[in-house]
């Protein structure tokens, strides 16, 4: 009687461990479980880039040549000789071409404030004036370059002697500074449009 009850116990014991393994090979990881599931998000994930703004640096120069603007006729300037602000220098003047049709002018703001305009003077060499004025604002450091048209002047007042450069200053009116003027002579002190070239024996080279 006992084997039998043995035996019966020892088959219940082998019935119990194959089900354990048939359970066993059933299961399967949490690992493997997400793994095996489709993804919800198909895109492609895409890594956006920064773009990164490059700030204009505050004392930076910029020079712009301007045409010759149409003439105010009948206009004339009033005259200040106690302006203290609106200071400008000279930076030159370069011809454009080797006809000396045309030259560039920069003016230069040396003061602290905003130049509103300026006052251009030429005086032709039969005594001829001209005077026009320019509405563009000079920024304080700032550099404004004029396209000067030297051919349409000659043909206005002749060969021009002098030419004065006043800036504009607003103080209970508008004036022209007369002490802070600067002036120029463009057949003396304009720039070459191109270098002179000299022979070996000394001559100017004609050809270039």
């Amino acid at each position: 009687m006992n084997r039998i009850v043995f035996a019966i116990f020892v088959c219940s014991l082998f019935l119990l461990a194959a089900c354990g393994q048939k359970n066993a090979s059933t299961e399967q990881s949490i690992q493997d479980i997400v793994s095996k599931q489709k993804a919800f998000n198909t895109t492609p994930s895409v890594t956006k880039s920064v773009e990164t703004k490059t700030e204009p640096k505050k004392n930076a120069t910029k020079e712009v040549v301007e045409e010759e603007p149409v003439e105010v006729i009948g206009e004339i300037p009033a005259f200040n000789k106690k302006c203290r602000y609106s200071t400008i220098l000279y930076g030159g003047c370069k011809w454009t071409d080797d006809l000396n049709t045309n030259f560039i002018l920069k003016i230069m703001n040396g003061g602290k404030r905003t130049i509103p305009g300026l006052w251009f003077i030429y005086t032709g060499n039969n005594g001829t004036t001209k005077m026009v004025r320019r509405n563009e604002e000079i920024l304080s450091g700032g550099i404004r370059s004029f396209n000067i048209d030297y051919s349409k002047l000659v043909k206005d007042i002749g060969v021009v002697k002098k030419m004065e450069i006043y800036p504009i200053e607003v103080s209970n009116g508008t004036y022209a500074c007369e002490n802070m003027r600067v002036y120029t002579i463009p057949e003396s002190y304009c720039k070459l449009a191109s270098a002179i070239r000299v022979n070996e024996d000394g001559s100017v080279n004609q050809t270039g």
